[in-house]
């Protein structure tokens, strides 16, 4: 989870370096996003999981 967590802060850091390709800038910082998001969205998961058990 660190490793992806760690993978979306370096996608998000690498689009707000890419002024000059504003595609790749949306592209890059959308997965950073979503991959940020990723290990947040399993704890939430798993502590739903847990209490509707």
């Amino acid at each position: 989870m660190i490793i992806i967590f760690l993978l979306g802060i370096a996608l998000f850091t690498a689009g707000l370096f890419l002024k000059k390709h504003l595609g790749w800038q949306l592209i890059f910082l959308c997965l950073g996003i979503f991959f940020i998001s990723i290990p947040f969205l399993l704890a939430a998961y798993y502590i739903w999981i847990m209490r509707t058990i």
